[in-house]
């Protein structure tokens, strides 16, 4: 016959059994808690490849959408090499992108960008017109009647953007502008500056004497003279002739009223229009850029170009000379 148990060791086992369910009722579980499983690791997805035809100069800025990542520990750091808006030069630069998350986990992905460099097929270029080649900006300056300002004419302002653009073809862009000269005269002047020159590309702009003097029946008389520029040029050898048409008048608001009649220019413009297109030159619409905006391109004297109409015009001339006298390398 087995032993009885003692109170004492009763009352052990009593305490021992509260004590496990105090436990289970504190922890509310029978089970030790589990720490919780950390997020995937990140995956990073890179911006498309791309290729930019067309890129001029020893490079320009690219900007282009940012990476993405997926997964991973906030907070996530993304980077990308070179950043986006950074100068990218001519040819195939490898970006390369990474992530890193708050544990310390990394991940990367590469794209490229493609430059497709064109050079300049023109170098020497003439800039041929009469006082809004030459620069004359229209302030209406008592001492001085007139206020020629070649460094700010169209010319130099076109040779400092082409020199930019196309460093090593070193362009230069002469200005032949004569203030009060009439379209038929300009024809004989210009056949002395194509062969002391001998330019590769003719940039012309001529006609206002003409108009400003006799009005809308001058107009056949600059189209014919402009005409014959062309040809004459084209039988020196001249490559590229660009032809502009006339800039609209402004109300002139100085004491030098230079305003043409609107009408005279229109007719000239759409004359000269179809003749540069029978002649296979290249035109420059300066008329249609500038309309609307004459008080700030046109100077007060309602004909000359101010220095920020000499910058748009400067800027077409150079729009014509990047789509149509360049070769993609």
């Amino acid at each position: 016959m087995g032993r009885r148990p003692t109170p004492f060791r009763s009352i052990h086992r009593l305490v021992q059994g509260i004590a496990l369910a105090a436990l289970v009722f504190v922890c509310g579980c029978s089970d030790p808690p589990t720490k919780p499983e950390p997020p995937a690791a990140p995956q990073l997805a890179c911006p498309p490849s791309t290729t930019i035809d067309g890129a001029v100069g020893a490079g320009q800025p690219v900007t282009y959408p940012p990476a993405t990542v997926t997964g991973g520990a906030p907070p996530i750091v993304v980077a990308c090499n070179p950043p986006s808006g950074s100068t990218f030069p001519a040819g195939t630069t490898t970006g390369i992108c990474t992530a890193s998350d708050s544990l310390g986990r990394q991940t990367a992905c590469s794209f490229t960008v493609t430059l497709v460099a064109v050079t300049l097929n023109a170098r020497k270029y003439l800039a041929f017109g009469d006082s809004v080649t030459a620069g004359e900006d229209g302030r209406s300056l008592y001492i001085r009647p007139t206020f020629v300002d070649p460094v700010r004419s169209y010319p130099a302002v076109l040779q400092g953007q082409l020199t930019t653009s196309f460093p090593a073809e070193a362009p230069i862009v002469s200005n032949k502008g004569k203030g009060g000269e009439f379209a038929a005269d300009g024809v004989s002047r210009l056949l002395m500056e194509l062969d002391a020159e001998r330019p590769e590309a003719l940039l012309l702009l001529e006609g206002y004497n003409d108009l400003l003097n006799f009005g809308v029946s001058a107009s056949d008389t600059v189209v014919t003279a402009l005409r014959t520029d062309v040809r004459n040029a084209r039988g020196r050898g001249v490559r590229y002739i660009i032809v502009s048409t006339l800039t609209p008048p402004r109300k002139a608001t100085g004491p030098r009223d230079r305003a043409i009649d609107i009408r005279a220019i229109q007719e000239t413009n759409s004359k000269l229009m179809t003749m540069v297109t029978a002649e296979n030159a290249l035109l420059v619409d300066a008329y249609t850029a500038f309309l609307g905006r004459e008080a700030t391109l046109v100077g007060d004297d309602g004909l000359h170009l101010t220095p920020e109409g000499n910058q748009v015009l400067a800027g077409l001339f150079y729009d014509r000379v990047r789509t149509s006298l360049t070769t993609v390398r």
